[in-house]
């Protein structure tokens, strides 16, 4: 997911993008930390001052950027000025599915109420080199982001009491799956949901046995805490689902669709991977081709997927039976296939099904032939 948060100067941007990065994991990106590193490198003849041909400027980096933390299935936050009233304009559906705004903005009375304790807070999160605002400037600043965003339909929050309560509030709107957002998957002995911070026990139960983790390229884990710590930082990653069992609806295991990231695939039309594991009890039992055919047939049928991959280091027959049950074929091998969370080298052998292969196995309409 990308948030993109924007308004008036001192208004709290940096605080909520930072509260976010705090509590929920996801980076920001400060548009004024980039203004200023390409001022002082010199790749500019702006300056500070020029706002209008900042943004000018500095949108289309900034919109690149967005669009690739999209491509990449990553969490962004986008904070700072210089987003374009039309900002929406430059995004596809694609795009926009995955992102979401929200302009904040100081009501006249609240400015003429807590004027001082504006200033004196000013300085909170970074520490400002030069902060003349005046009442009637922050006023009229605040006018023209909530006038301009609201004109182009756009969410603005407009902060006209208890500060602290309306930042919080907002924090758990946007974490908040809007309606339609969550995906829950059924099949016939199996539900594939969105994880849960309730999760992480069960969670901890699976992944802290050695045969489990290292074999698919991370460490097993040693606590409940660092457990739920994964669920917030990595399985709260776009199309990530718990594998649970319907009779108790309890996490056993993880599967995801992510971009693929190796040489061969082509990511401008549509490719996607699949990883996957299951707690060892569970073993031997055919849940992961269950769930993984879930998946293909939401990636190729509602998601535009053109082919779809799956890899397994060396050693892993159980991965690659999986893989073979559900079409994949090989396609290549990588030598010396680097993994940052072991710090080690691997054999990691790459298969692919095509939709047009999957439609052959499974039918036109995703069902079994």
């Amino acid at each position: 997911m990308i948030i993109i948060i924007t308004g008036a100067s001192h208004t709290g941007k940096t605080l909520l993008a930072q509260r976010m990065l705090e509590k929920y994991k996801y980076p920001y990106l400060s548009v004024d930390h980039l203004k200023m590193g390409l001022i002082r490198s010199g790749n500019t003849a702006l300056t500070p001052e020029d706002d209008g041909a900042l943004t000018e400027y500095l949108w289309p980096i900034v919109r690149e950027m967005i669009k690739t933390a999209v491509e990449n299935r990553q969490n962004l936050i986008v904070e700072g000025c210089y987003i374009p009233f039309d900002w929406r304009s430059d995004f596809g559906e694609e795009y926009l599915a995955d992102v979401r705004f929200i302009c904040l903005a100081f009501s006249g009375a609240y400015i003429d109420a807590y004027f001082e304790e504006i200033k004196a807070h000013a300085s909170d999160i970074e520490t400002r080199l030069c902060d003349d605002c005046d009442a009637a400037a922050l006023k009229a600043d605040n006018r023209v982001y909530a006038d301009g965003f609201r004109a182009a339909g756009e969410r603005v929050a407009l902060i006209n009491g208890d500060y602290e309560k309306a930042i919080n509030e907002l924090m758990a709107d946007f974490f908040k799956p809007e309606q339609g957002d969550v995906m829950t998957f059924e099949t016939e002995r199996l539900i594939l949901r969105t994880w849960e911070e309730s999760d992480a026990e069960s969670l901890y139960e699976y992944a802290k046995d050695p045969r489990v983790g290292p074999i698919t390229g991370w460490p097993a884990h040693t606590s409940v805490e660092q457990s739920r710590e994964v669920i917030r930082g990595v399985l709260s990653a776009p199309d990530t689902y718990a594998v649970c069992l319907k009779e108790d609806n309890r996490a056993i295991g993880s599967i995801g669709l992510f971009r693929p990231d190796n040489e061969h695939a082509e990511l401008s039309g549509g490719e996607l991977e699949v990883g996957f594991w299951i707690g060892v009890p569970f073993w031997g039992n055919g849940y992961i081709p269950e769930a993984v055919r879930a998946l293909q047939k939401y990636a190729f049928t509602q998601l535009g997927c053109t082919a779809m991959w799956c890899g397994y280091y060396d050693g892993n027959e159980k991965s690659k039976r999986a893989q073979e049950k559900c079409g994949f074929t090989y396609h290549h091998t990588v030598y010396g296939k680097w993994v940052p969370m072991l710090g080690e080298q691997r054999t990691e052998h790459l298969n692919r099904i095509t939709r047009e292969e999957w439609l052959r196995l499974r039918g036109a309409d995703g069902t079994e032939v």
